[in-house]
């Protein structure tokens, strides 16, 4: 009897082994800019404590094979001068899944200024930004949350990722920060909520509204 425990012992791992299913994701990954499709691209995820990667080929697609069932993997595609992505995807039954990454050749993105943190009049303030297929960025702020909009600087070297702003001594507590592309004035990001000035914290009547 003590012989035949470890034979059931064995059997029982190789049927687990055996009825373990993986699949495969396959997918295209696209230029959201332009529709074009994107060579070179890298996508990994992680799954069962690997690491998947695979890159798109000449036209766009790759494929990841050997991928054990589960729900919503978070799919990571990069590519250098492109704005990252991400997608999820699920892999059930063995069998395979077909998604669509989009990356992004044009963005450009507000990293700073968005949190509704005062500024310091007087103080040097680093705006921040990301972008991609930009050349040169007109920098403005507002004291009127958005209504009119007052220069900071132009022609900024948009690769450059940030500008130190030298603040205005002008009280509001509806300051924002929009950055332009000037080659394209439609296509603009603005800080996600206002700021106030300290300087203008004196008394609730010298804030310009």
């Amino acid at each position: 009897m003590l012989k035949i425990i470890p034979l059931l012992l064995l059997l029982c791992t190789f049927t687990t082994a055996a009825t373990a299913q993986s699949g495969a994701i396959s997918g295209t990954v696209l230029d959201s800019s332009t529709g074009n499709t994107v060579p070179g691209a890298r996508i990994s995820f992680r799954a069962a404590l690997r690491t998947f990667v695979a890159h798109s080929d000449s036209e766009g697609r790759f494929v990841i094979g050997d991928v054990p069932d589960g729900t919503g993997y978070t799919l990571n595609a990069s590519k250098d001068g492109m704005k990252s992505a991400r997608v999820k995807a699920t892999v059930t039954g063995g069998g395979s899944t077909s998604v669509t990454v989009s990356l992004t050749s044009r963005y450009l993105t507000l990293t700073s200024h968005n949190s509704g943190k005062a500024v310091l009049a007087g103080t040097e303030e680093p705006i921040l930004w990301e972008s991609g297929g930009i050349t040169t960025l007109r920098i403005e702020f507002s004291i009127n949350s958005g209504k009119d909009w007052l220069l900071i600087a132009e022609h900024v070297d948009a690769d450059s990722g940030r500008y130190i702003w030298n603040v205005d001594d002008i009280p509001s507590p509806n300051y924002r920060i929009r950055l332009t592309d000037e080659n394209d004035p439609s296509f603009s990001d603005e800080s996600d909520a206002d700021f106030g000035n300290s300087s203008a914290w004196v008394s609730e009547d010298t804030f310009i509204v």
